[in-house]
Order: C-alpha cells, then structure tokens, then sequence
C-alpha cells in the first residue's frame, strides 16, 4: 500500500464518515504490517544483542593484547625504534 500525505485541505475536502473509514483502514493496515514485522523486529534484536556481545569480546581481547604488549610501554617502544632506525638511517 502507497500513502501519500494528506494536506489541511484535503481534510478539508472529506466527509467526518470518510475520516473515519480512512481512519480505520489506516489504522488497521499499520497493525497487520505490525504483526507481519514482527518476527524481523526480534530478528533484529537478536542480532543486536550478538553484536554487543561479540564488542564486549572483541574489547577484552584488545586490552589482554595491550596488556601483554606492555600497555603504553608499547607505544614507546615502537616510538624509540622508529626514532633509532631513522638515525641509523633507515626509514
């Protein structure tokens, strides 16, 4: 179904019985795509809540691997050899 926007005037234009049938046909047609969604909105949560899940992991793994690294140390590190290697005259 294609819903195009109703303006003031075209309110304007119909009968309070047409409101109301539209109303209701509106209304009704909102429900029944409810209710046929409503196995992708759990589909959707489900996947959701995998992906927190699997950042929550992935998170922990990263900080045991800068743990392991030496946390910042590692930083250094890497800063000092860059700084040796371009005065020995590599890159």
């Amino acid at each position: 179904m294609t819903e195009t926007t109703l303006t003031q005037e075209d309110l304007e234009l119909i009968s309070m019985a047409d409101l109301r049938a539209r109303y209701e046909k509106l209304c009704a047609y909102r429900d029944q795509v409810e209710v046929r969604i409503a196995p992708l909105r759990a589909q959707l949560a489900d996947a959701n809540a995998a992906a927190e899940k699997a950042r929550v992991y992935a998170t922990e793994v990263a900080k045991q691997l800068s743990d392991a690294r030496g946390g910042q140390s590692w930083f250094v590190l890497k800063k000092n050899i860059g700084m040796l290697a371009k005065a020995l005259g590599g890159k």
